[in-house]
């Protein structure tokens, strides 16, 4: 479940849920927002306050299982390029 959800569903404001949490409320706008991604201790302050329901991959968006690059996709995507074969190199 992502912040913004949970704060919905519960009828809560930014400013309701900051103080169980412990964040100020303008750093919850922004964070359920997603214009900015919460550092551990803020994530930690919420995974708390919401009792699990929000955790720190709903900050996130992960590639599902069949959809993982290959190494050659992340390679390009990080500009990090191939190492040349050479001689004498077993796999």
């Amino acid at each position: 479940m992502n912040l913004s959800s949970y704060i919905k569903d519960r009828g809560l404001t930014d400013e309701q849920f900051g103080q169980e949490a412990g964040l100020h409320k303008s750093a919850v706008s922004r964070y359920r927002r997603g214009l900015v991604k919460p550092g551990w201790t803020a994530m930690t302050r919420m995974y708390v306050a919401t009792k699990g329901a929000v955790t720190p991959n709903d900050f996130f968006v992960l590639p599902q299982e069949h959809e993982a690059p290959d190494e050659q996709e992340v390679s390009s995507a990080l500009s990090v390029p191939s190492l040349p074969e050479q001689e004498g190199d077993v796999e």
